[in-house]
């Protein structure tokens, strides 16, 4: 079955390059818009399997026009495209992680395979992007161990340290339980660990932590 695509991109060339490109492929190119309100009317009123998304527009950004297109059309898979590979940090990663994230760079190979596999729900990370973002948090890392952590995970980081039970962690910070859970898998992810028990010795090995 023919995979359905929206193009969204507020730069006219660029968006026509793209549907054109993916016209090519084989793709059915049924709609194109320049911004988040013209996405979403496009979205509703065809339903695309694939929304190929720019991420940066004059007054908003790609992940805010996202939102607008799901809201209209839930099954519909969004990938994003950017020109700037600095644009994407480890938290907008994070947000964006269920969708896939291609640079306009890629080769139209690259671009077909990567629109392919979002129609059947499969996020891309472009090769550059995971490569750039490795090389920032390894250097942030080795300034501020927690560095890749939000502000509440090194808030819970801290209580696990300490040997907080998930209970205490939830009426100290007052979330529930299920939220802490999800903080501490994400946590334990981030930093390379594989249980919360190995929390104290992580934050003792760190000069940084220790102090």
């Amino acid at each position: 079955m023919t995979v359905s695509v929206i193009v969204v991109d507020d730069h006219e060339v660029a968006r026509a390059g793209i549907a054109s490109a993916l016209e090519r492929a084989g793709f059915e190119v049924v709609g194109q818009a320049a911004s988040g309100s013209e996405a979403e009317a496009v979205a509703e009123g065809c339903t695309p399997d694939v929304a190929v998304v720019d991420m940066r527009f004059p007054d908003s950004y790609g992940i805010e026009v996202a939102c607008r297109i799901r809201r209209a059309s839930p099954a519909t898979r969004v990938l994003f495209v950017t020109a700037h590979e600095g644009d994407v940090t480890a938290e907008l990663l994070e947000t964006i992680s269920s969708h896939g994230l291609l640079l306009k760079s890629a080769s139209l190979r690259e671009l077909v395979k990567a629109v392919e596999l979002a129609a059947r729900g499969v996020a891309v990370l472009d090769p550059a992007v995971a490569a750039t973002l490795m090389r920032r948090t390894s250097a942030q890392m080795s300034k501020d161990p927690l560095g890749v952590l939000t502000q509440r995970e090194r808030e819970i980081f801290r209580l696990l340290r300490r040997g907080c039970s998930d209970a205490e962690i939830a009426t100290e910070l007052s979330i529930s339980r299920r939220t802490v859970k999800n903080h501490v898998a994400r946590i334990l992810k981030k930093l390379g660990l594989r249980r919360r028990t190995e929390i104290p010795a992580y934050a003792a090995s760190s000069r940084t932590l220790r102090q």
